[in-house]
């Protein structure tokens, strides 16, 4: 048996220094600060580092952004380059990338019906299928929309179909990618459009 001493840092999620490294080298990184912007000088973190974190804690088989303050901080700082925020920090800057609410009243039934569409965000989505070749033009390719019953206990969830409460958003996919989802309150099944006044 050999042993050896060593000083480095042990981290129990290294696997996730290559999910950072090919985040940056496959051009996100910098596709999500062009796209979506500076945030102010005083932020200190840049949109592409909010969404850094935000992934570590997926990959890292956290649950919430607490999960960053509380357990994952100190191996997410033994990656190189990467700039830990805290919980508050992240959930703040995600804030500031949502939109509002929009609702419509069916005239029929008098059910409201609530979306958040995030143009931004979806736009984002297809230029970062682009930006790693997973899409590419002058190629035909079918797109497949769906809803999904989420279940939960929130607020401002509704009846679904289900007769559970919940959310029901609306996901597109192309090649099981996902290229446009919206928010959908848990009445706002996949027959109800937006478009209708």
């Amino acid at each position: 048996m050999h042993i050896t001493k060593s000083s480095d840092n042990i981290t129990p999620f290294a696997g996730f220094n290559f999910c950072f490294e090919h985040f940056h080298q496959s051009g996100l990184a910098g596709l999500i600060d062009r796209h979506l912007g500076s945030r102010v000088k005083t932020a200190g973190y840049s949109y592409s580092d909010i969404i850094a974190n935000q992934l570590g804690i997926f990959f890292t088989g956290g649950d919430c952004a607490e999960d960053l303050s509380e357990h994952l901080r100190e191996p997410l700082r033994q990656v190189r380059g990467m700039a830990v925020c805290s919980a508050d920090t992240l959930l703040h800057s995600i804030k500031e990338l949502s939109c509002p609410i929009q609702e419509m009243v069916n005239p029929d039934t008098g059910v409201a019906h609530q979306f958040n569409i995030n143009g931004k965000l979806n736009d984002l989505l297809l230029k970062a299928l682009r930006t790693t070749g997973q899409l590419t033009t002058r190629v035909a390719y079918e797109v497949d929309y769906d809803n999904q019953v989420i279940p939960t206990e929130k607020w401002d969830a509704a009846t679904t179909y289900k007769t559970c409460d919940g959310y029901q958003p609306g996901i597109a996919t192309i090649n099981n990618m996902a290229v446009y989802i919206e928010g959908r309150n848990g009445n706002s099944q996949a027959h109800t459009s937006k478009s209708k006044s």
